[in-house]
């Protein structure tokens, strides 16, 4: 699921909005080739398990994949970036787990919809978001201290 969750982010995040349609197209009909020439291949030995002509579409996915990595290495951005601030930012909400364990160790509820269960559902949001927003001021976060000061500056302006 991540190597797919990845292929969006690069393909709609990056590639279409560079404008490289065109290319994100020939790739899907490599993919896609690459995929009918392996059924091919499958159907001709007198392989049918499904097990096979679903690693076929894994192979072609992946090969997809590392097109649409190619394109953005080479001609749009430096992927290092972006998976510097993807692993930052899975490493920062990790502590989310903790806290979501902290909470249920401290105060267990059982899970049937009740008042104590939206408590510790409400108790959960804050603290995750007291330490979410405390995590990105200490860690100096370019991209929290600018969406800071936009807020900052559209309120100033309406104030």
């Amino acid at each position: 699921s991540i190597p797919w969750a990845m292929a969006l982010i690069l393909e709609n995040q990056i590639i279409f909005v560079q404008g490289y349609e065109n290319k994100l197209t020939m790739f899907y009909f490599i993919g896609g080739g690459l995929n009918l020439v392996l059924n091919s291949i499958l159907a001709a030995v007198g392989i049918t398990k499904p097990e096979w002509y679903i690693l076929t579409t894994i192979v072609a996915e992946l090969l997809v994949i590392a097109l649409d990595i190619l394109l953005i290495n080479n001609k749009l951005i430096d992927l290092r970036k972006l998976f510097i601030h993807s692993g930052k930012y899975v490493l920062y909400s990790s502590g989310f787990f903790i806290i979501y364990g902290l909470v249920e160790w401290i105060h267990p509820v059982p899970m049937i919809v009740n008042g104590a269960l939206l408590l510790n559902i409400l108790m959960i949001i804050v603290i995750c978001v007291i330490y979410y927003v405390g995590l990105l001021a200490l860690a100096k976060d370019e991209i929290f201290y600018d969406v800071i000061n936009a807020v900052k500056g559209k309120v100033l302006k309406k104030g």
